[in-house]
Order: structure tokens, then sequence, then C-alpha cells
């Protein structure tokens, strides 16, 4: 996958816009484009003439000062700022118009229970965007320089051999562009779903130190090697994104953002 344009989220509520930051950093690194999408949500009572005075003015302000950081970094950037009802419907809509090759919003800590309570607005996210959302973390400035990208080369059909291909391009891609390290993951539940690691890879094209083939539920193999090993960033994927299945994505995604401290990019 070639990133031409990245879309950042810009949080009106936090003094630190950690998606900007880490967008602005790929963007940089890539040589995409980068698009500031801001969404001054309403109340119920509130009207849009309102929101012209009261909350759209300071985000066009942020905005600015967004775009002249993205410009002394020698970044092309462009910002589009709307007032709405709903604004991860609207983030979703802005990534589908500007063809964003990549959708980066932050991402902070919730509890199990909070996570079982309703759904999140990374959940959300990553059920409806058209194309990947990397979730970025304040915690971590990618000093490590390691990318560990989760596949599952056993599974045989055409939906999950193209998703495993789409995520070893794009970790292949972001490890040429930021100079990092990439290693890969393929998590199984019992012996008879061992991948061979030697296969894994060649396949993947990396030396066999840097496959790791280990036992147990996705979110747990993954947290566990990303504390072991330093890692900057998760790349992982997801093919079913409705009903259950994408409930069940939404849980194992959510619960290494929880358990890590590492960015995570999800491959749709």
């Amino acid at each position: 996958m070639q990133v031409h344009r990245i879309m950042a989220l810009v949080d009106p509520t936090l003094s630190r816009q950690v998606a900007f930051e880490r967008a602005l950093q790929l963007a940089h690194a890539t040589g995409a484009k980068l698009h500031l999408f801001a969404c001054a949500e309403l109340q119920e009572e509130s009207s849009r003439v309102a929101a012209d005075r009261i909350l759209l003015e300071p985000l066009e302000q942020l905005c600015t000062e967004l775009l002249v950081l993205a410009r002394e970094k020698g970044v092309s950037a462009s910002s589009e700022i709307e007032a709405g009802r709903d604004w991860r419907s609207a983030a979703v809509a802005a990534a589908a118009r500007c063809s964003a090759n990549m959708l980066v919003k932050y991402s902070f800590d919730h509890s199990e229970l909070q996570r079982q309570l309703r759904l999140t607005s990374d959940w959300e996210l990553l059920r409806n965007s058209p194309c990947p959302v990397l979730l970025a973390r304040e915690y971590t400035s990618w000093q490590h320089h390691r990318i560990l990208a989760a596949v599952n080369i056993n599974a045989g059909d055409g939906a999950h051999v193209w998703l495993n291909n789409q995520i070893i391009s794009v970790a292949r891609g972001l490890v040429e562009a930021t100079g990092s390290e990439l290693h890969f993951v393929n998590a199984f539940r019992s012996n008879y779903e061992r991948p061979n690691a030697e296969e894994l890879a060649l396949r993947c094209g990396v030396p066999i130190e840097q496959v790791h083939v280990e036992a147990g539920a996705a979110a747990e193999v993954i947290s566990g090697l990303v504390e072991a090993i330093g890692v900057d960033l998760v790349v992982m994927g997801t093919v079913g994104r409705s009903g259950i299945r994408g409930k069940l994505f939404g849980n194992t995604s959510e619960k290494l953002l929880d358990n890590t401290h590492a960015d995570v990019l999800v491959v749709n």
C-alpha cells in the first residue's frame, strides 16, 4: 500500500494533539500529504449559527497553527472543519472524501468495564473507516524503531490471504520509510494450528530471528511481545467488521491498546 494522504483527527478537547504529531511524523517520512479534520460536536439544543461563533472559530485557529507546523516540516497540508452531532460518522465521511490512505486518531486507556458498557469511538472508527486506522498513544515517541506485524499464515481462504499480504506490504512500507526493524508474530491456539516459523520468515522476507510463533490468545501474545522486544507500532488486520466477528475483532484490538503503550495500525 502506498500512502499518499494521511488524515489526522484534531480533537478540540485536548491540549496536546497526539494524532497530529504522529500523522505529521509519518507524512514527513513517507512524503504523503496531510489532511486535518476537526468536527465541533453540537448538542441537541445547539444551533449551527451558535456553533459558527462559539465552536468553529477556535477550531479554525487551532488548525491554522497546526498547518503552520506541518509546512515548517516541509509537509503539504490542508484542513477541513465542520459542525455536527456525530463526529465519528463525519470523520469516516471526510476520510472517504479526501481519499485518505490512513486515518490517525488519538487513543487513551479504557478500563475493561468501560469497553463493555459502551461502544468506544476507537471501535466505531475501526469498524466503519474506509481506510486503515492508526490509533496513536501519547506514551511512545517510536524510540525503539521496531514494528511488529501480526499475521495468520495458516488461514487459507482468499480474504485472509489478501489481508496477510496487505499487512506485510503496509508494514514493510512503514519500515522502509521510518528506518525501523520489522518483526512478525503469528499467535495460535493449539499445536494443530502451529505455523511453521521458517515458512513464515520466508513469506514475510525477514530473518527467522524476527519471527515469533507463540501459543495463546492474539491480544495476550502480541502485548507480551510488545513489552519483551520493545515495539513502537503494531500492524494488525481484520476481515469481518460487522456482527459478532466485528465485535470480537474490536475486543482484540482494544485489549491490545489497553495493555500496551504501542501505537496500533489496523488494516482492513
